[in-house]
């Protein structure tokens, strides 16, 4: 008999089944060898094959499962043993259901294995990984180094130069055969010996969770039944249909920014482009087209379905494609794009490697002109999220979360916590609508390229793309003043939930009106690091009181300049509201006496060291950039500057002014009485 666990819990959030095919680990020896090597490439074809299986099925209408994948490595601390993990999120109720399909799966493997095109695609994608580990050679982190160490101390692997593993890679990675890799899974995947399974669903009125003697039933008719081989019927086809017209656009007008090192191109259609050259990271380039309005521009209704739109757009697919369809397209590359939607702005992002940048940009122009809203894949949306949120309710963060939200922004409907009823409303009408608004034309755009291209090469490339967007000059995008504010004076909403778990938890949040500026920001950072280092002794060192302070602050642009500092932390009932006594006070010394100077010179000193961090990485830079085209701040030349100016006597006269602005909203929950 199998052993078979069914576990259920009220703050679960979904049901899911895992399912642990277990063997004896690979000897220690062989793990520094050709042969532990090629074992560990075998269980990279094998996940990467089923997982892409796994994928297909849960977008299939009516999927019996909302997810699921593949896995390989240990069990827990045991060095003896390691398993093939078989895991799917299940419909609510229909955990048997999510079983059979899974299980069904993995003898289709077992019987059939795999055929030569699933095996060919996952050949490209497994040399595209080992060849940009190889192309970023140079760009491996502290961290990176450190984790080979370990894995070569703990558990054999060898360590190479980047020369050799790249060679070791691509002879083993195209020596391998789909009928080898077959053969070893056969042996190694043995269902009637050594299987281990885990159910686990949300504890519910109404929600039926598969028995022991259903999961045993389910595996003897699988086991009976005839199943037939998978079916590969992928044809790769270019990702614009060749009917499709670019007419493109040329560039007019060519400028430099010297102290950024960033090329701009205005082209004849009136896009702006630019244009970052950097070698940072070798095999790497970041795209952003933003443009300001986002969700302001849109009625409350449309607003809340925003929200979803890029999850929405990224399970349906882009243009003729569907999602599935349109991995399989992209087997072999790194090239993506998605857009989104913020509060004040709205935007399209993508990335992935250099010599993909056509590709990348090919997506960009998708996402612009022919969005893909299926009505079945939004009912798979519907079939995982409307569950998931209802099980949410039960859940203590979350339920802070909503009332936090619902407190701060005075319930207003444009700052509503994600829910069942907000996913349960979403219509392709709608959605459809929403994209039309703010992404049908591209003039109001500015686009950002950042990363390992050459000018010359991407020019043509953007001239075709970008330069074939629609553009109009009767739209406008623009921020509307959407009437959001933060609650004024002082607000608490001290509430109970039901909790296993007993813990009160606080959020503590100061606001008021500032100039968004970039001395303001650096004031405020450093106030908030004066505060957590003061928090750190007199909470968690002196009471005892919690295991940490989060303390966070922000300001606002839009719809009015403003500042929130938010200060939270999870503690029990006898302390809570000691606690929060001690967060005024440490607030009101600040105000009284200023910041300790040894905090101001330690926050000063870690924030100069990262500001050359923050330039050595594409994302970085692409912030700064977008910084001085928004703001016409230059991250680059003045944050040292500004932060060197910066005083305790700053510091102080922003927590003077703070309580004196008196907009002070604390929210607390705790545990109910449970009778």
């Amino acid at each position: 008999m199998e052993p078979i666990s069914i576990f259920t819990d009220a703050e679960l959030s979904q049901s899911s089944v895992m399912m642990f095919a277990r063997r004896d680990a690979m000897p220690k020896e062989y793990q520094n060898t050709a042969i532990g090597i090629s074992v560990d490439y075998i269980n990279t074809f094998v996940t990467v094959m089923m997982n892409n299986r796994f994928d297909e099925i849960a977008k299939q209408a009516d999927a019996p499962f909302l997810g699921g994948g593949m896995s390989e490595g240990g069990i827990g601390v045991c060095p003896t043993l390691e398993a093939t993990n078989f895991y799917v999120t299940a419909h609510e109720g229909r955990t048997d259901e999510a079983f059979r399909a899974m299980y069904t799966e993995m003898e289709r493997m077992r019987r059939h294995g795999f055929n030569v095109g699933e095996f060919e695609r996952a050949k490209m994608e497994i040399l595209r990984w080992a060849e940009r580990q190889y192309t970023n050679r140079n760009d491996v982190t502290n961290n990176e180094y450190a984790e080979r160490y370990l894995d070569h101390i703990k558990y054999g692997y060898p360590i190479m130069d980047a020369e050799t593993e790249w060679q070791y890679d691509q002879t083993i990675i195209n020596s391998l055969t789909v009928e080898q890799v077959n053969e070893a899974y056969a042996q190694m995947v043995r269902p009637n010996e050594n299987l281990v399974i885990l159910v686990r669903s949300p504890r519910r009125e109404g929600v039926e969770v598969a028995s022991e003697s259903d999961i045993m039933a389910i595996i003897a008719e699988v086991d009976a039944s005839e199943i037939e081989p998978y079916a590969d019927n992928t044809i790769i086809e270019p990702i614009i249909e060749p009917t499709v017209k670019l007419n493109g656009s040329m560039v007019e007008r060519t400028a430099y920014n010297e102290s950024l090192g960033c090329t701009e191109w205005t082209l004849k259609n009136g896009i702006t482009v630019v244009v970052r050259p950097s070698t940072l990271k070798a095999d790497e380039v970041m795209l952003m087209a933003k443009s300001e309005g986002g969700k302001s521009m849109l009625s409350v209704n449309d607003a809340q379905q925003a929200d979803y739109l890029t999850l929405v757009m990224q399970e349906s697919g882009i243009g003729k494609f569907s999602a599935t369809e349109l991995n399989k397209q992209l087997t072999g590359k790194s090239a993506y794009a998605m857009v989104g939607i913020g509060e004040y702005e709205h935007s399209v992002s993508g990335g992935g490697s250099p010599r993909d940048i056509e590709t990348i940009l090919q997506l960009v122009y998708l996402n612009f002109t022919s969005p893909r809203f299926d009505q079945s894949d939004l009912d798979y949306l519907k079939q995982m999220y409307v569950p998931y949120f209802r099980n949410m309710e039960s859940n203590p963060d979350y339920i802070m979360a909503k009332e936090f939200n619902r407190t701060l922004y005075q319930n207003n409907p444009r700052r509503q916590t994600a829910s069942a009823e907000h996913i349960d409303q979403l219509s392709i009408e709608t959605l459809a609508r929403i994209h039309s608004s703010l992404f049908t034309y591209a003039d109001d755009f500015r686009f950002y390229i950042v990363g390992n291209v050459d000018l010359d090469t991407l020019k043509p490339l953007v001239e075709k793309y970008l330069g074939s967007l629609p553009t109009s000059n009767t739209v406008d995008y623009a921020v509307v003043d959407d009437g959001v504010r933060m609650a004024e004076g002082g607000v608490t909403n001290d509430f109970c939930a039901s909790m296993y778990q007993p813990k009160v938890s606080v959020n503590l949040t100061y606001s008021g009106s500032i100039e968004n500026s970039a001395k303001n920001r650096v004031i405020l950072d450093l106030l908030t690091r004066a505060l957590d280092s003061r928090y750190m002794v007199s909470i968690r060192e002196e009471k005892g009181g919690t295991y940490g302070v989060r303390v966070n602050g922000s300001i606002m642009k839009y719809p009015v300049e403003q500042y929130a500092l938010t200060v939270s932390f999870d503690t029990n009932e006898q302390m809570a509201d000691e606690l929060v006594g001690i967060c005024d006070a440490e607030l009101r010394k600040i105000a009284d006496d200023g910041p300790l100077a040894e905090d101001v010179a330690k926050s000063k000193e870690f924030l100069q060291k990262n500001y050359a961090n923050v330039l050595d990485y594409n994302g970085g830079w692409l912030s700064a950039i977008v910084q001085w085209y928004d703001e016409g701040y230059n991250y680059k030349d003045e944050y040292l500057g500004i932060l060197e100016s910066v005083t305790a006597e700053d510091v102080k006269a922003l927590a003077q002014q703070i309580l004196d602005d008196d907009n002070r909203i604390l929210v607390v929950m705790r545990p109910a009485v449970v009778e």
